[in-house]
C-alpha cells in the first residue's frame, strides 16, 4: 500500500511528461487578460497529451501550444539576415 511506497519497498509507475520541447515559449508570452507571463502545462486527452500556454486556471485563458509554436515559427521564417 501507501506505506510500502513511502518506505521504498514498492515502485510507483509515474508517467514523465517532458514539456521543455513542447513549450519553448513559456515565460516569453503575456496573458492578454492581465499582462502576466504565461507558463505552460500538459493536459491528458483520451489518447495523448496536449500542451497549453496559460497563466492560471482561474483566469480561463489558454492557448494550444502546438498552434502557437507553429505560428511563431512561420512568423520567424519571414525574417532574413541583414547582408551588407
Amino acid at each position: 500500500g501507501a506505506q510500502d511506497v513511502m518506505n521504498g519497498r514498492k515502485k510507483t509507475n509515474k508517467v514523465k511528461v517532458t514539456s521543455d520541447e513542447q513549450l519553448p515559449l513559456r515565460g516569453f508570452l503575456k496573458c492578454p487578460k492581465g499582462g502576466r507571463t504565461l507558463t505552460g502545462s500538459p493536459s491528458k486527452g483520451k489518447t495523448q497529451w496536449y500542451f497549453y500556454y496559460h497563466y492560471k486556471s482561474s483566469c480561463g485563458f489558454r492557448l494550444n501550444a502546438e498552434c502557437v509554436n507553429t505560428d511563431f515559427m512561420d512568423h520567424l521564417r519571414n525574417f532574413h539576415p541583414f547582408q551588407p
